[in-house]
């Protein structure tokens, strides 16, 4: 691919139609103040819901926090890469093991997230179009949700908008020789391999993100087929000799189905939980816009060459957060199809920073260029849906997870089941779990 300049870094002046200095100020605080109501809201009711089964496993795991060998014994358990696990276990031991701080590093991480993608872009994007994507993000249910999870999607998306700025600086520096962009690709690979034992879909996240730069940067590509190559045989490692060996979960079969409806659901659960409803048609105004600001009548592509020309002017950031999620979603319906059905809508979003990357452009590249009356309407719909969309957060004091612990906690209290066998109902299927493992805690 061609060496091509950067394209224009977005501002928020002086590139498009006339406006007033009050309105546009009134709409960038409108969307700061909805970004800034939904981070408060992480560090909200914190315990208010009760554990449901995946984080009762996280507590599991990590046990009293006192004891790293015996964590480390329950964390092979599972079937996902311990580097989650390893990473609460230390923060809980600076902050206690308890509801609330497995919680607590879950909001901090989601948070932080955020803050990261608001300063990774601040080259690519406005002020205005980047606290417009983090209004959409912290209204989203998977943002919402995520944030007192205790479990490792949050600390994915904080990895993933650190991902999507190194990516982004190594394409400005694409013309560079490599040495000269060592520490930036030293800290890249950091990343990636530190993010491939938090979580597998990291992986593919990681995978995508490495193809995408390899056709954009040419001269780095050496490197970055050693990072792919690494990466992909320490994830392979790592499953052949601690989890075929030691997870309490089958690799042959679980409760995802492999069917394409399945697939069709979770990509639409996918599509409903990164942005909210009212938040969702916030962003199909600003996408319209945007499709109606194109130039029409481009000719049609001639030859290799002029593909490779035109791809080589697209703007990186359009790149990065469009190839992304699509390389990795490709990636998922292979991997479930050939190996083991994997695909949720939950593991798909750890993408979400490359989507919020979305947001902001389609409101740079629709909204702002707009002309002025369009652009006024447009901005007092997009702010009053948003405004709408934040009500969520008052859901931060509502109860929302099955109460097994308070369950467990009545049942103690009866007379009659003290010391005594109680039967559980599960919907757990025998195939679903090691050989022998079903047979130990099912009649």
């Amino acid at each position: 691919m061609s060496d091509q300049p950067m394209p224009p870094v977005a501002t928020d002046h002086g590139d498009g139609p006339a406006r007033s200095p009050a309105l546009a100020g009134l709409t960038t605080r409108l969307f700061g103040l909805i970004s800034l109501i939904g981070l408060a809201g992480a560090f909200v009711g914190l315990t208010t819901s009760s554990f449901w089964a995946d984080e009762l496993y996280t507590a599991w795991v990590l046990g009293d926090g006192r004891s790293f060998n015996g964590a480390l014994a329950r964390m092979v358990t599972d079937a996902v890469p311990p580097g989650f696990y390893i990473t609460l276990f230390g923060f809980c031991r600076l902050f206690g093991v308890s509801d609330t701080s497995l919680r607590l590093f879950s909001a901090l991480c989601a948070t932080g997230a955020v803050a990261v993608f608001l300063v990774a872009l601040r080259r690519h994007a406005s002020l205005t179009a980047r606290l417009f994507a983090a209004a959409l993000a912290t209204t989203s249910s998977i943002w919402f949700f995520q944030a007192q999870n205790a479990r490792s999607n949050s600390l994915t998306f904080l990895l993933g908008a650190i991902l999507l700025g190194l990516s982004l600086r190594l394409i400005e520096h694409r013309t560079t020789e490599p040495r000269r962009q060592g520490g930036t690709l030293a800290v890249l690979g950091g990343v990636m391999a530190y993010g491939s034992t938090v979580h597998f879909y990291f992986l593919y996240e990681c995978l995508s993100v490495l193809i995408v730069l390899a056709a954009y940067a040419p001269r780095y590509r050496p490197v970055l087929i050693l990072f792919g190559g690494v990466l992909v045989a320490g994830a392979g490692a790592y499953t052949g000799l601690f989890i075929r060996q030691h997870s309490q979960l089958a690799l042959s079969a679980n409760w995802i189905p492999n069917t394409p409806r399945w697939y069709a659901t979770q990509l639409y659960h996918a599509l409903l939980g990164a942005a909210a409803p009212l938040a969702l048609t916030a962003l199909a105004i600003a996408a319209g816009c945007w499709i109606r600001s194109r130039r029409p009548g481009r000719a049609a592509v001639r030859s290799w060459s002029d593909a490779r020309n035109r791809l080589s002017r697209i703007d990186p950031l359009l790149a990065l957060c469009a190839g992304v999620p699509v390389i990795l979603v490709g990636g998922a319906l292979t991997s479930s199809i050939l190996l083991t059905p994997n695909l949720t809508d939950r593991n798909l979003l750890v993408c979400s920073p490359f989507l919020w990357g979305l947001y902001a452009l389609a409101y740079d590249r629709g909204v702002r260029p707009a002309p002025l009356p369009l652009k006024r309407l447009a901005e007092g719909v997009l702010a009053g849906l948003l405004v709408a969309s934040a009500a969520v957060v008052l859901g931060r004091w509502v109860p929302r997870n099955e109460p097994f612990r308070e369950a467990a906690a009545w049942i103690a209290t009866v007379p009659g089941c003290r010391e005594q066998d109680i039967l559980v109902v599960t919907s757990d299927e025998k195939a679903w779990s090691a050989p022998g493992y079903m047979e130990q805690v099912i009649a």
